[in-house]
């Protein structure tokens, strides 16, 4: 049995928010769903087309052999790099913190990034690295240090309760991809928020890296450094980036982002999870490190193909674009026998642009044996562990 709640809220964990999705067929995909809408969504806050992320989840096994070869060659170029920047002066940590339980490979990222290193966080689908994030930034802040929450887009940076850089800079895409990026500068200083929102920020943190462009990157570092009117790296920031280069790359790519400029001079860390919690047997996890290395085995593409099931009429399935994924939902609900139930949010009161790119729908509408999907971590639970992708069926 899966209890529904119809509250939501952006600003805060909801105890739990559930969406009809793809859920609603017998076994729902994994993937992004509601395209038009987060489209809508994503020009209000400022960000880049939804379409390029609305399979972000479905396509963790996903792999770009060519980004991780050229991400390996630019890691080791950058070795020979200028001498290391000045790191911005850390406060020390707080006596009687208590650090989260972590794994070795998240401690150690944990542990530089308090020291107020920056650097970059990777590794594959299901290691935890929005966990070690969001452990990070409770650390950081319990240090008292401000720290900002971003993504290339609204809808990637709801996994840290994050907003888009684009809105943190009071920026629009003209603006950013200005020919004269002193006229980028000008527009942030132009803005009531802008500049305040950039001085005051200890720590910037850029979730799902691989979707930001690098001279978009380039670009931001630019606006920080002038508007901070601090010639080192963003500013003198301390600056965490996290993601996979194996995943999703840019909508409309120049260059990666480690091949931008300012990646060498940041002088990152890196340091890469290895341990996968989303999969208990280690031969699925094996086989999913191929995939995403491009070297599958025939053995493995064997079983896989020998996984499928073409006459089960309650498979999930995968669209391109959410538009499809909606229109299947609609379709398979409409199978259902039974009264359809309107469930409408509950929202707190308050400014009403925080619901902005919230993936939670104002209107929820369900018939039993409809199947949803959760799309929050309610929380560890001895007897129901209910997280971000956990489905189940209304009774």
């Amino acid at each position: 049995r899966l209890v529904l709640s119809s509250q939501r809220s952006c600003a805060t964990p909801v105890p739990l928010a559930v969406r009809w999705s793809s859920a609603r067929t017998r076994s729902p995909p994994s993937g992004m769903f509601r395209c038009g809408e987060r489209e809508r969504r994503e020009r209000e806050v400022g960000g880049s087309c939804p379409r390029s992320h609305c399979s972000l989840r479905a396509s963790q096994a996903a792999e770009s052999s060519h980004a991780s070869s050229a991400f390996g060659a630019a890691h080791q170029s950058q070795q020979a790099t200028p001498p290391p920047q000045q790191q911005p002066q850390q406060p020390p940590p707080q006596q009687g913190a208590q650090p989260p339980q972590l794994d070795p490979d998240q401690r150690k990222a944990y542990d530089a990034a308090i020291r107020g290193e920056n650097l970059f966080l990777t590794g594959s689908a299901g290691v935890g690295k929005s966990e070690t994030t969001r452990a990070i930034v409770a650390g950081l802040e319990a240090q008292g240090r401000r720290v900002a929450k971003t993504s290339q887009s609204a809808i990637a940076a709801t996994h840290i309760d994050g907003r888009s850089i684009m809105s943190l800079f009071r920026l629009i895409p003209q603006m950013l991809r200005a020919r004269n990026p002193d006229a980028t500068v000008g527009h942030v200083m132009g803005t009531r928020q802008g500049p305040n929102n950039l001085r005051g920020i200890d720590t910037l943190i850029i979730d799902e890296i691989s979707l930001l462009d690098g001279e978009d990157l380039d670009r931001y570092d630019y606006v920080a450094r002038n508007v901070r009117e601090d010639e080192r790296p963003f500013g003198g920031m301390q600056v965490i980036l996290v993601g996979d280069f194996s995943q999703l790359p840019p909508v409309k790519m120049k260059k990666w982002a480690f091949n931008s400029d300012c990646w060498a001079a940041m002088r990152l860390s890196m340091h890469e999870l290895t341990i996968v919690h989303r999969q208990d047997n280690p031969e699925d996890v094996e086989l999913l490190q191929r995939m995403r290395k491009d070297r599958l085995t025939f053995e493995d593409r064997h079983a896989l193909s020998h996984h499928t099931v073409p006459h089960d009429p309650h498979r999930s399935f995968l669209f391109p674009c959410c538009e499809d994924a909606e229109r299947e939902n609609l379709d398979r609900l409409d199978r259902l026998p039974g009264l359809v139930h309107d469930i409408f949010a509950r929202d707190d009161p308050g400014d009403a642009r925080m619901y902005k790119g919230c993936m939670a729908d104002k209107l929820l509408q369900l018939k039993e044996g409809a199947e949803v999907i959760c799309i929050k971590n309610v929380g560890p639970d001895d007897e129901v562990p209910i997280v971000n992708g956990s489905r189940g069926v209304v009774v």
